[in-house]
């Protein structure tokens, strides 16, 4: 076998590349669950009285969803509010 030349910095190159991979995807695996937090946040809110906590969503109680301060809501697109 014959020995060539920059093997050496060609792996500390692949390494480099992985390590930065691992970052991203770890980046992305946060704001994948940040996302999913705001989700769940938004679905909630149209049921529960939500607030976002830093982490955490605090769900104080239901609410009718045909029901707002008092009055019923017969508009079924936000167009139908105004």
């Amino acid at each position: 076998m014959t020995h060539k030349p920059g093997k050496a910095a060609v792996a500390k190159h692949r390494m480099e590349l992985r390590c930065e991979a691992v970052a991203v995807l770890k980046r992305f695996n946060m704001i994948a669950g940040r996302l999913d937090l705001y989700e769940q946040y938004l679905t909630l809110s149209k049921t529960y009285d939500v607030k976002l906590a830093g982490p955490f969503l605090v769900i104080k109680g239901g609410r009718p969803q045909t029901e707002q301060a008092g009055t019923k809501i017969k508009a079924t697109t936000l167009r139908e509010l105004q």
